[in-house]
């Protein structure tokens, strides 16, 4: 799905750790919304929190269904994770987003059982 955009996010001083992250992405594509690029950032930052042992959490809010969040766990798996989502999707808007508010009441509403699968080994 990603194409060519994945083949800009390889590493090549790190061809092994490249081949985890570009199956993690696949993995994780059918369930997020984000960019390849993003989700690159994602992964080297959980790697580089869990090289220089930074202590902490995963927290994630709004995961839709689950991707990017699946992209960080994936990268730093050793860490506590909170994730926090209505999954009811976007409120309507009020009149502080209108004019032109693209988004729906509804819209990029995820499922508890979409960020499960995302979270998949």
């Amino acid at each position: 799905v990603y194409g060519t955009k994945l083949l800009r996010a390889i590493d090549p001083l790190h061809p092994r750790e490249s081949a985890e992250m570009i199956a993690t992405f696949r993995a994780v594509a059918p369930y997020t919304g984000v960019d390849v690029p993003r989700l690159r950032d994602l992964w080297r930052l959980g790697r580089e929190v869990d090289r220089l042992r930074l202590p902490g959490a995963i927290a994630q809010c709004g995961v839709w269904n689950g991707g990017s969040a699946a992209m960080a766990v994936k990268a730093s798996p050793h860490r506590e994770t909170w994730l926090f989502d209505s999954f009811e999707g976007f409120p309507r808007p009020t009149i502080e987003d209108l004019p032109g508010a693209a988004i729906q009441p509804g819209d990029w509403a995820g499922t508890p059982d979409a960020v499960w699968a995302a979270m998949r080994p």
